[in-house]
């Protein structure tokens, strides 16, 4: 999305101190795979105290995982979403996961509010910066607010909104 200041928000998201956290999750990614490797191999072998080392510490690699995801989703959210107003909510770079639950967080806060809106916008985009150019997030919004029963319609291919319960 290209912004007044003429900068792609997206682009600039790219490539800040976020994708240092997607970094971190990748290496994480790595050894939590192999700890898992080494455990099934010592558990093969019948060294159980040693696949209940690995195991543990692949565990230990998954919850490391998490939290640099976490840590990349807060930062996209508040780049993509600065300079927008509080009722749309700008859902590009985000893993299908935490774009569901940005969206989850934004209705129960907005339906809670004491001036609540009619509706919120949401950008899911199209799909372009996704692999093989396929919308992940959109049809999994899409997908959710039937879920939820959550009235909606497609204003464009990336701009959904959404009427509050």
């Amino acid at each position: 999305t290209e912004d007044p200041r003429g900068r792609d928000r997206y682009q600039a998201t790219e490539e800040s101190e976020y994708a240092d956290f997607r970094a971190e999750a990748a290496i994480h990614y790595q050894l939590r795979d192999e700890c898992f490797k080494k455990a099934a191999l010592a558990f093969s072998k019948k060294q159980g105290q040693l696949a209940q080392f690995y195991a543990s510490q692949g565990r230990i690699h998954s919850e490391k995982i998490k939290q640099a995801n976490d840590r990349a989703a807060a930062r996209i959210l508040e780049n993509t979403n600065t300079g927008h107003d509080k009722y749309s909510l700008d859902l590009h770079g985000l893993h299908v996961t935490e774009a569901l639950r940005a969206l989850s967080e934004r209705l129960t806060h907005q339906e809670s509010s004491k001036n609540r809106p009619r509706y919120i916008s949401v950008v899911t985009g199209r799909g372009n910066h996704s692999r093989g150019g396929k919308a992940k997030i959109k049809p999994a919004v899409l997908e959710y607010l039937r879920q939820h029963d959550y009235r909606h319609e497609q204003l464009h291919p990336g701009l959904v909104r959404v009427y509050l319960k």
